[in-house]
């Protein structure tokens, strides 16, 4: 063996051995090929230009990663072609190594080196697979002529790190992929409501993936059409929040119908497309299904008609898997909170769901204030009127009145047929209960003035509702066995409150109160007294007023 082969096998080991250190500096996959193409560029074998170029199989191409050069080039990091095109591609789509000596001989060649004489180019190959492609190229003719064997070396030992590279990526993208599932649960359990957490989804994917628009809708109660609730992202669109679709229309329809995820990646060869920004070219509509229902659409646009590659569509399906759960929980809450709105106070109904067991097991005593209204005559409109007419009438009607209850921090604990009994104090301690029952009392009776000309078209006769405020210490509980319980209020003042009825009723007055509600109300209403009653079954008196 002569003195110069011995030199440069010791050039090469050397090379080979920098090669596999710098597989351990950096698993980041271009920031590893740059440093070795730098490397192979700066050794003492006199390269002009190094290329390494990845294959993407899904779309037939290849993309140059990393690059090196003495000489001008039109070659960059992103520049690309189909496989089979110019040299690079010839040997990406065979995966064998093409050594030339003369370029302006090779049918194949594309200059993209301007005053290139030579090329050398070798497939990077990892069990079996073409993964990558190293090209060289010269202003000299026949420069590689004894370089194709230690190339090859170079493409194994790139192949390596090529190959470790794609694993870093992957636990990398697992690593976040089990990040935004963290994330998402996060989201979900600080959400306050259905809507706060919509608006953190879609701000997060928007966020998280860089996409131009996303938006999440959800199938209405009837299954028919679909609602924006909520969108993020770049592009000046069209449509708002609480815009509706039938699901017979548009791709996020048809995503519905088919209950499958609908990818499209030219808009215009889809007739089912609805646009909403001339910008936008693809579009990813996944179903959110919870149990086999579906809940909404997750939809995706685009600008970019290559975004939805097969790992981005993977991780978006994953997420909504996760959305999904989140969803359902907070549609649950809110339907939950809605219902039980109907009876107390919306932002007491929040307090009373966080806190389903305060009342279960023990009661509390607390100091409250009890109303009671009944709608005087309406044992003579029930007469009057078959089941139906009076029922509507009731359900038109007992709304309007118990809302003022609402308005002043009261619950609804009961429905009487022809009125109710409301609580002040309960389940929200209130320092001035009575003041806020005194003012509904009023309030109910301006809205029953408002309201008397329509009952009196009904009915034929004016709307009169008798009001009996009493103020004082309540237990406060839930009655009844595991099966049906109640929430409710107990005591002698609930039961005085109940049988003053009566008499504001005999001495026709619209307001009645005790003597401790004028008591705790602290001259915040004026009253003329009334004197005192005695109820029957029950010791001492009772002194009434009516509030004017």
């Amino acid at each position: 063996m002569s003195e110069f082969t011995t030199i440069r096998n010791a050039q090469h080991l050397e090379l080979l051995n920098q090669i596999a250190r710098i597989a351990t500096q950096d698993l980041r996959l271009r920031r590893m090929l740059q440093r070795i193409t730098d490397t192979l560029l700066a050794s003492s074998f006199d390269f002009e230009f190094i290329a390494c170029a990845t294959i993407d199989r899904e779309k037939r191409t290849f993309v140059c990663e990393a690059v090196s050069t003495k000489v001008p080039t039109e070659v960059f990091v992103g520049y690309g072609r189909a496989l089979g095109s110019g040299v690079v591609g010839e040997v990406a789509a065979t995966g064998k190594p093409i050594l030339i000596d003369d370029a302006t001989k090779h049918a194949n060649y594309i200059e993209t080196l301007p005053g290139a004489k030579s090329e050398l180019c070798v497939p990077v190959i990892y069990n079996g697979a073409v993964l990558a492609v190293i090209n060289l190229e010269s202003t000299r003719p026949a420069a590689f002529k004894d370089q194709l064997s230690f190339m090859e070396n170079v493409a194994d030992q790139v192949a390596n790190v090529i190959a470790s590279a794609y694993l870093y990526e992957e636990v990398q993208r697992r690593a976040d992929h089990l990040q935004l599932m963290s994330d998402l649960a996060r989201t979900a359990m600080e959400a306050d409501g259905l809507q706060p957490l919509l608006e953190q989804v879609v701000s997060y994917v928007n966020g998280r993936m860089k996409l131009p628009f996303v938006a999440l809708l959800l199938l209405d109660d009837k299954g028919t059409h679909l609602e924006l609730a909520a969108h993020a992202g770049s592009l000046p669109i069209n449509v708002t929040r609480g815009a509706r679709w039938p699901i017979t229309s548009g791709v996020v329809g048809r995503a519905v119908r088919l209950a499958r995820p609908q990818l499209v990646k030219d808009i215009k060869s889809d007739p089912d497309y609805v646009p909403i920004s001339p910008e936008i070219c693809g579009q990813l509509a996944i179903p959110i299904s919870y149990h086999n229902r579906i809940l909404g659409v997750l939809n995706v646009e685009t600008t970019t008609p290559d975004a939805f590659g097969g790992e981005t569509t993977l991780v978006l399906r994953t997420f909504v898997d996760q959305v999904a759960g989140a969803i359902h929980m907070a549609q649950t809450n809110r339907t939950l909170t809605d219902l039980f709105s109907r009876y107390v106070a919306p932002d007491l109904a929040a307090q009373l769901l966080a806190d389903p067991e305060r009342f279960h097991n023990k009661g509390e005593r607390r100091d409250a204030s009890v109303l009671f209204a009944d709608i005087r005559g309406f044992t003579h409109v029930t007469q009057r009127l078959d089941s139906e007419q009076v029922l509507a009438l009731v359900n038109e009607f007992i709304p309007r009145l118990t809302d003022a209850i609402f308005t002043h921090r009261g619950s609804v604990n009961r429905y009487l047929g022809d009125g109710f009994m409301a609580v002040f104090g309960v389940p929200e301690k209130l320092d001035e209960h009575a003041v806020a029952a005194l003012r509904a009392a009023r309030e109910i009776q301006k809205r029953v003035d408002d309201l008397s000309p329509r009952w009196q078209e009904i009915t034929g006769e004016p709307l009169r509702v008798v009001v009996v405020v009493n103020s004082g210490e309540v237990v406060v509980g839930s009655v009844g066995d595991p099966r049906h319980r109640e929430f409710t209020v107990l005591g002698d003042v609930v039961n005085v409150a109940s049988r003053l009825e009566g008499e504001a009723k005999s001495r026709n007055a619209r307001i009645v109160v005790t003597s401790s509600v004028m008591d705790r109300a602290k001259g915040s209403a004026h009253a003329k007294p009334l004197g005192p009653v005695e109820l029957r079954g029950r010791e001492g008196t009772v002194y009434l007023f009516q509030v004017m």
